[in-house]
């Protein structure tokens, strides 16, 4: 009896062993499997993908813009262009792993579900298997420009379509050549120039005053309850500190437009503590500020300045995008498009067809609107603003189409401003819509930032029909 009991002891440990081995090898093939498989570190990937030929990407005209060649007998990812798409595309390394839609489309383009390497056994037992193509709406000659002008700085530009949310250009400065990162890449890691960093939309920069034109959207929205005029001194003081206008100009009795035109922050900080933090916070949410922004890789969140009992001079910083507001080039050319676009932000995408061998996907841009930003009404309103801005700055006159945009300057405490830039065209139907930034350039936006916003949005109005 005795001898029994142990053998009945021995068996129920084994089998609580042999549970518990289960429930371990369960959680990892169906709760961690996902987040195992897609790890860009994981070793058995290049295993499985060493049998795919992966797919190409492609521009909106069809140049390819990422291939595969064979060297010393290697299968290795080739890059056209060399640094022109570094940040907007990313890379695929075996070394080095994966970045932007080569890592959040690597499912797509070595046609391999995302599922556990047991249930993906039978793709072992195959030769080569070939990967689903991807086409782009980035435009090579749009992408050339925005590299070109973007030379000799740091910064982002990004230029998009305010209506379906294609983007024709992102480039992000300095950059790097993703066909030479073996031989580059203790440099690339260790630069302080962070050419790596994708500042279109992981760069968090202080706005200056292209922020004025949410703010105005918030003012506009609440003109029923606040007087739009204003004595524009040259200087308010709030609770004991005073805010002065760019090199103290007075600019008299002024309304909304005006005060867009010659960019008053006297008359943004004004209006801004009558409306109070909770309208303003409002306001910014809608233009996504503090939230996510859905995209084809991952994007900084900008964030909201505006909290409940904050004090007046917070608040006033932030009115006219000083103080802790941090904001990312691609938040900001959507917040222009979405004013562009009658008030409504849409989702941005590269993706505009992945071409897959059972049944393509083509984005045909329906249900595509993000939030509604603000209304129709004040939206063109701020528009006809806008416009009235480009007619009095000679630096963002574009000279093939209309245009309406807004320049800012920000403070950065490092004693270098940074140069800012958003626009949009044409005026009669909106859909280009541009951010462009120059960090810590030590200029003015309207010198510098704006003739390169309107520089993009004149080609893009002769390339993009």
């Amino acid at each position: 009896m005795e001898r029994i009991k142990k053998i009945k002891l021995v068996l129920v440990f084994l089998t609580i062993l042999l549970i518990s081995l289960i429930a371990y090898i369960s959680y990892f093939q169906l709760v961690e499997a996902k987040k195992i498989v897609d790890n860009e570190y994981n070793q058995r990937n290049w295993v499985d993908e060493d049998k795919y030929i992966r797919g190409k990407i492609y521009s909106r005209n069809g140049e390819i813009i990422a291939d595969n060649v064979v060297k010393d007998g290697k299968k290795l990812r080739y890059y056209p262009y060399g640094s022109l798409f570094s940040h907007a595309i990313g890379y695929s390394s075996k070394e080095y792993g994966k970045t932007g839609l080569e890592r959040e489309y690597n499912d797509e383009l070595i046609n391999i579900s995302k599922k556990t390497p047991i249930d993906n056994i039978k793709d072992l037992v195959i030769e080569e298997k070939k990967g689903n193509d991807i086409y782009t709406s980035l435009d090579v000659q749009l992408q050339k420009e925005a590299n070109e002008l973007l030379q000799g700085h740091k910064g982002s530009i990004v230029l998009l379509n305010p209506k379906t949310g294609e983007i024709y250009a992102m480039v992000s400065k300095p950059d790097f050549d993703p066909n030479n990162l073996s031989k580059d890449w203790e440099n690339l890691i260790t630069n302080e120039q962070s050419p790596l960093l994708n500042r279109a939309v992981n760069g968090l920069y202080t706005p200056g005053s292209i922020i004025k034109v949410i703010t105005a959207t918030s003012i506009l929205e609440n003109k029923d309850s606040i007087n739009l005029l204003y004595d524009d001194t040259g200087s308010i003081n709030v609770d004991g500190y005073t805010i002065n206008n760019y090199m103290n100009q007075g600019h008299g009795q002024i309304n909304l437009m005006w005060a867009l035109v010659h960019s008053s922050n006297t008359y943004f900080v004004d209006k801004s503590l009558q409306l109070g933090p909770k309208i303003l916070e409002d306001t910014f949410s809608r233009f996504m500020f503090g939230k996510g922004i859905p995209f084809d890789y991952p994007v900084e969140s900008s964030t909201n300045p505006f909290v409940e009992g904050m004090n007046n001079l917070d608040l006033a910083a932030a009115a006219f995008g000083q103080g802790t507001t941090l904001v990312t080039p691609l938040n900001m050319a959507l917040s222009i498009g979405a004013i562009a676009n009658n008030g409504k932000m849409v989702i941005p995408t590269m993706i505009n067809k992945i071409d897959r061998k059972e049944k393509d996907f083509v984005n045909e841009f329906k249900d595509n609107v993000l939030i509604n930003s603000t209304s129709e009404e004040v939206s063109k309103e701020l528009r006809d603003d806008l416009a009235e801005v480009v007619n009095n700055y000679d630096t963002a006159t574009t000279y093939n189409v209309s245009s309406g945009g807004k320049t800012g300057t920000a403070e950065t405490g490092s004693g270098l401003t940074h140069a800012w830039y958003l626009g949009f065209a044409p005026l009669e139907d909106p859909y280009l819509a541009v951010a462009v930034i120059l960090e810590e350039d030590g200029s003015l936006g309207g010198t510098t930032a704006a003739p390169i916003g309107a520089k993009m949005l004149d080609l893009g109005y002769e390339v993009i029909k």
